[in-house]
């Protein structure tokens, strides 16, 4: 079912169905587990012991972190009753800034190359759309007209990949272009798209799809030549490269639960970070590659969390 239709289940993510840009929904169809808090635990991976840390704790729900480019904080969208705001926190100082933004709908969040600037869908006017705004001031640009979600900026330069609809309402990936103010479609193949993800020297793209018939990672080239990335029989998403462009980082069902797990793209090796009974999701690596943030609802909300991989 295409992303145009705002008001009905959209895709099957999550283990679960949810409704597009709706907070409330969102939490009603998490059914989050309720567990002890855990704020730091050793865990095992690859052969080496690894710090994750709980970086919120606000009542409501933390979650889509993205590091910003010089690995000073975390944007993320906090979810404070109906309306969806962005909030960033510093790493050092622990203090958190809400970041101006339109007012209604869910965010997909993702820094410009700079750390100036970051860009995210709202539900401000129906359909949703694209906006560019500010980090320290008050100031949006709306960039696409027509229905489009999950933006992320190319750290390269001034490329924005979103989620659009053709003119049979297939979800592809477009590319949109700051300078020229114009959009070009990427992909041709048939299938729900979800979260594009841009390597960090923007020749490639990651992307969730049900190509196969499962949602799985998929990687495609800026000549539109589309590989599978990952394969198996839960549900692969949240694809994000790591800086080096060595490793992704992904969202997978494929253990029976939702967890983190990092993939080596020249050797093929797995690795699973998590293997808690809450949900994981939304990894985001940082800049020096030493850790990834992502989101679960392990402490029973859902909160930012921080591996240290050193």
């Amino acid at each position: 079912m295409s992303i145009i239709f705002l008001d009905s289940p959209v895709i099957k993510y999550y283990g679960y169905k949810i409704r597009y840009h709706n907070t409330k929904s969102y939490l009603m169809r998490n059914n989050l587990i309720l567990l002890p808090a855990l704020l730091l635990f050793t865990y095992f991976a690859a052969g080496q012991t690894t710090k994750l840390t709980r970086f919120t704790d606000s009542p409501g729900m933390e979650y889509h972190p993205q590091w910003k480019p010089d690995g000073s904080g975390i944007l993320y969208t906090a979810g404070k009753g109906m309306h969806p705001v962005v909030e960033f926190k510093d790493i050092k100082d622990g203090r958190i800034i809400e970041v101006p933004t339109l007012l209604t709908g869910d965010k997909h969040i993702s820094w410009s190359g700079d750390g100036k600037m970051f860009v995210y869908d709202t539900r401000e006017d129906s359909p949703p759309h694209i906006v560019m705004g500010s980090i320290n001031k008050n100031d949006h640009t709306a960039i696409t007209g027509k229905p489009c979600a999950h933006p992320n900026w190319a750290k390269s330069g001034n490329k924005i990949a979103y989620i659009g609809t053709d003119e049979s309402f297939s979800d592809h990936i477009f590319i949109y272009d700051i300078d020229t103010k114009t959009s070009i479609r990427l992909t041709k193949s048939g299938g729900n798209k979800m979260h594009p993800n841009w390597s960090k020297d923007g020749s490639l793209l990651l992307f969730t799809s049900d190509i196969t018939g499962d949602y799985e990672i998929w990687m495609i080239d800026l000549h539109g030549n589309e590989k599978q990335i990952t394969k198996s029989e839960g549900i692969d998403d949240w694809g994000d490269w790591s800086w080096d462009g060595s490793k992704i980082a992904f969202a997978s069902e494929r253990a029976g639960n939702r967890d983190i797990w990092i993939k080596e793209l020249e050797t093929g090796k797995l690795y699973q970070l998590t293997t808690d009974t809450g949900t994981d999701n939304h990894p985001n690596w940082s800049p020096d590659d030493k850790h990834i943030a992502f989101a679960s609802n392990r402490s029973g909300s859902l909160d930012i969390w921080i591996f240290d991989l050193q």
